[in-house]
């Protein structure tokens, strides 16, 4: 395991020294500690975090291009397409993420600028992108639409077994601004409905996110996880533990380290895998440009409330009335 790059950073290399020694020390005790002897040399001679690049022999999936390659419109992506390209780019950025990060992160000391950040600041975007896609349009069918298409993505990428991308398109299709939208909602098919609610189930959080834990146990690579999940089980292992055992002698709290470990043994499984799926670049621009729009996007609340006013229980009676013919 010390021949991982993400075990020991650059900077920490200072304590392999110390490590050799208290193998050396313990050798004739413990033979194991010959091999971490041997390890060390290694890590310091440079022989350490070789890559393997692996080639799939199974050509991807054939793409489904757009309607229009020169000029996208979201809803004339397919959405099994469209959660594809959602999924080649959160699966990029999640194989920049580095363990330390998320141990950094536990102790409240994430940098301003790591691989985490952008997830996150990606994922609150793409939540954004949902309900800003959803209010542009006028007219309440025309909205549902809109909404089918990002419970379809979210879906397909469920399918693509990326929960990161999942899980914000969920957060957007729940926000507030887009909640409330009950004329909207009104439009939208009774089994697309039913479908977002179960992708709702699979991101449960009822006892620590449980079922979905066991669920993602099951699933073999590639996977672009839901990295909350994450962050929740560290900070919890970092706040639920001391560091040192004080009634033992202020001895090293080992099992606080093999929990965390293990946390980041997972992390690092589902970066071993890459998808093997072809990348569209108008479409990968696309969503891109889309995202970065974004920072001058309006007050989503605000815009909610001018399309669908509050409705008087009984002004919502007509309007079915009358939308149903009745009146």
């Amino acid at each position: 395991m010390l021949m991982e790059t993400y075990v020991l950073e650059k900077e920490d290399f200072h304590i392999l020294p110390r490590i050799r020694e208290f193998a050396a020390s313990v050798v004739h005790i413990t033979p194991p500690a010959k091999q971490l002897i041997v390890l060390v040399d290694r890590v310091q001679s440079g022989d350490i975090g070789r890559h393997i690049t692996v080639t799939s022999p199974i050509p991807p999936p054939p793409s489904i291009p757009p309607r229009n390659p020169r000029r996208i419109k979201l809803l004339e992506v397919e959405p099994l397409e469209m959660a594809r390209q959602l999924t080649i780019m959160e699966n990029r950025l999640y194989n920049k993420i580095r363990p330390i990060e998320f141990l950094q992160r536990a102790k409240e000391q994430g940098s301003e600028d790591d691989s985490i950040k952008t997830i996150i600041s990606t994922s609150n975007r793409l939540a954004s992108w949902v309900a800003d896609s959803v209010l542009k349009k006028e007219d309440p069918k025309k909205r549902a639409l809109v909404l089918k298409n990002f419970i379809l993505v979210a879906d397909r990428c469920r399918y693509l077994q990326n929960f990161s991308t999942m899980a914000a398109l969920i957060a957007g299709l729940n926000s507030p601004p887009i909640r409330r939208l009950k004329r909207t909602w009104e439009q939208v098919n009774t089994r697309i409905v039913a479908l977002l609610d179960d992708l709702e189930k699979t991101l449960d959080s009822a006892r620590n996110f449980t079922g979905y834990r066991a669920m993602l146990s099951r699933l073999e690579p590639p996977c672009v996880p839901f990295l909350g999940v994450y962050l929740t089980l560290l900070t919890f292992i970092q706040d639920g533990s001391k560091d040192l055992l004080v009634k033992e002698g202020n001895l090293i709290n080992f099992n606080k380290r093999q929990k965390a470990a293990e946390v980041i043994r997972e992390i690092k499984r589902y970066q071993s895998k890459p998808y093997n799926l072809s990348p569209l670049p108008t479409v990968l621009e696309y969503i891109d440009e889309s995202l970065v729009a974004l920072e001058n996007a309006p007050d989503f609340w605000e815009l909610s409330m001018r399309l669908e006013p509050r409705e008087r229980e009984e002004e919502k009676m007509a309007r079915l009335l009358q939308e149903s013919g009745f009146l």
